[in-house]
């Protein structure tokens, strides 16, 4: 049953939002079955983000002293690193929620399979919400950094630039291990469906 307030929530939004607050709620549950997982990924969570956030803090005066010309060219770079990670993690996840040759498995084994996807498809998400969350708030910083905003809006602005791109960076070092998993998964179903092929030829 969806959380009282969720459910407030999802009837005062458009129905469009509504859909994206129920995909946000069953992503969640796929990510943290249980509450100790729950309370694992957020603890990772909040350390990875500290390890970003606090360097970033530190240094806001520092930065807050670069040439337009540098600014640019630091923070054109995350920009650019984020939209490829945009791009490349929607091509992954087409591509992961494509089902391979399933005909070969049992009931058992394809409920378990189209579990895995979808924990991949959650965990995909989750790092293209933080890819996106990266530029924009690399925008905002722009925004603060040419309006001369005091130091303090330079420090948490930065502090949670630098979280999230922490964030982003140790998330994308999963996506190698997730298309292997991928791969491997689907020729796994290749080759059963060949060996179920191959024995209904034998028996023919």
């Amino acid at each position: 049953m969806p959380l009282k307030w969720l459910d407030r929530l999802r009837r005062s939004v458009p129905s469009e939002w509504g859909t994206w607050l129920e995909v946000a709620r069953a992503i969640g549950a796929f990510r943290s079955p249980s509450r100790k997982e729950r309370q694992l990924n957020a603890l990772w969570a909040v350390l990875i983000f500290a390890a970003g956030a606090i360097p970033s803090a530190l240094s806001s005066a520092s930065v807050a002293e670069f040439s337009e010309g540098a600014l640019a060219a630091v923070f054109g770079g995350v920009l650019a690193f984020s939209g490829l990670l945009v791009g490349f993690l929607v091509t992954l996840m087409l591509f992961t929620g494509r089902l391979g040759s399933t005909q070969a498995l049992d009931v058992e084994t394809l409920r378990d399979y189209g579990s895995r996807l979808r924990y991949l498809l959650a965990s995909q998400a989750v790092t293209l919400a933080y890819a996106l969350v990266v530029a924009v708030l690399c925008l905002i910083y722009l925004v603060v950094f040419f309006a001369g905003m005091p130091l303090l809006v330079h420090s948490v602005v930065l502090a949670i630039v630098g979280g999230s791109l922490a964030q982003c960076v140790v998330r994308a070092t999963l996506l190698p291990v997730q298309i292997f998993e991928l791969h491997d998964a689907h020729l796994d179903d290749e080759l059963n469906a060949r060996v179920q092929e191959s024995n209904r030829r034998y028996e023919r």
